[in-house]
């Protein structure tokens, strides 16, 4: 008896059979290589397929034993799955990674005629494939991960998908507390839920929708504010079917946007209170802004004032004309010398109302280093010049 690994396989004197000639005609019709074995393991039968695959002379192969042939294969998946196949009588499924051609193989085996068949697919590129979509996956996870956008999908057959950063973002296990759409949609503001849906039904298929929405976060509750853009599918019945997007969490920007918006209300009300008005010129772009208490103290109105004509129409220069050479100077000394420059003025408001200001200037410089900005303020001091002339 001979044996690889302890398993019996046939006495070593046994009459060696190819396969008939119609046996061979029928299997040489199988696109993909076939590999005929008897009980001891010698190769009955290859067909065209194996030759082309393998890159091998037929006449060499027939009647030898395939281990011989094949040393490398000794102890490897292949002789561990036929020898179950002779042990068991039950078909064996496996791959294997052929490092020497860099290609990726499944093998089919099963029993027959007192021996082994095994049939070959190349899987190589199905593999290769599989492998750029897991790397593409991880790298769009990464991406994901770096950015805080989650994507998600939603359709009626499979219901609500989330990749790992949207689980992460709303707060959801995906393993022990994966949640369907309705569940989620119950953890929107309710102004922002309704008004979500309400675009829902009015978006066409292939529109898209784009709206701030306030969250509860399953796992703690958290309040967390999320950009949510939708892209809509809908079924043949004109209801929708397919939704998928991203979400965001941009929790910290809304909560500066906020800041920032309180710290304008702030400073507007204390320009009111004080009647300080301020500017800011753009050196490059040569634009003007105006704070609303300036566009007061000259007499317009902040809520119908063009502020896209500040700089290039007369009519809003309100400085008076003998004092412009001196704001002009004052003006590009707080360019050549970087220092903050104080200036008395006057002004001619829209009205005709004479009023005198006390107008600071100072050059600010971007991140290399230049001049990019002056910034300044202007101050109606009018009653103060006239509480001191009636002194006087």
């Amino acid at each position: 008896m001979s044996s690889i690994s302890g398993v019996e396989t046939g006495t070593p004197d046994e009459l060696f059979r190819p396969l008939s000639p119609e046996q061979a005609a029928l299997l040489e019709l199988n696109p993909h290589p076939v590999l005929v074995l008897d009980a001891q393991f010698r190769i009955r039968f290859v067909n065209a397929a194996s030759v082309a695959y393998g890159n091998v002379d037929r006449t060499t192969l027939i009647g030898r034993n395939v281990w011989d042939r094949y040393p490398e294969l000794r102890d490897s998946l292949f002789s561990r799955a036929y020898e179950a196949v002779l042990r068991e009588g039950t078909a064996q499924t496996f791959e294997d990674r052929d490092l020497s051609k860099e290609r990726w193989q499944s093998i089919y085996a099963y029993p027959a005629d007192g021996g082994v068949i095994a049939i070959l697919k190349d899987v190589t590129e199905q593999r290769r494939s599989q492998r750029a979509l897991l790397a593409s996956e991880q790298a769009l996870a990464r991406a994901q991960e770096l950015a805080a956008i989650g994507s998600f999908a939603y359709s009626q057959h499979d219901g609500l998908q989330l990749s790992a950063e949207a689980y992460r973002l709303l707060g959801i296990d995906p393993v022990t507390n994966a949640q369907p759409l309705d569940v989620v949609r119950s953890r929107i503001f309710r102004p922002h839920r309704d008004a979500l849906t309400a675009a829902l039904m009015r978006t066409r298929e292939g529109g898209d929708i784009r709206q701030l929405v306030q969250f509860e976060r399953f796992s703690d509750g958290q309040t967390v504010m999320f950009d949510v853009l939708i892209r809509v599918g809908r079924s043949e019945a004109g209801q929708w079917a397919q939704l998928y997007g991203t979400v965001q969490d941009v929790t910290a920007r809304v909560l500066a946007d906020e800041a920032l918006r309180r710290s304008e209300e702030t400073l507007r009300l204390a320009q009111e209170a004080a009647n300080i008005g301020s500017f800011d010129r753009d050196l490059r772009s040569r634009r003007t802004v105006w704070s609303d208490q300036l566009l007061r103290i000259v007499g317009l109105d902040p809520a119908t004032a063009d502020l896209t004509r500040i700089d290039r129409d007369p009519e809003m220069n309100f400085v008076h004309p003998e004092d412009r050479p001196l704001l002009r100077q004052t003006m590009q000394r707080a360019i050549t010398t970087g220092e903050k420059q104080v200036v008395r003025h006057r002004i001619v408001r829209k009205d005709g109302e004479l009023r005198h200001m006390l107008g600071s200037a100072m050059m600010v410089r971007d991140a290399a280093g230049a001049p990019a900005r002056v910034v300044g303020t202007a101050i109606d001091i009018t009653e103060q010049v006239a509480a001191d002339e009636q002194r006087q």
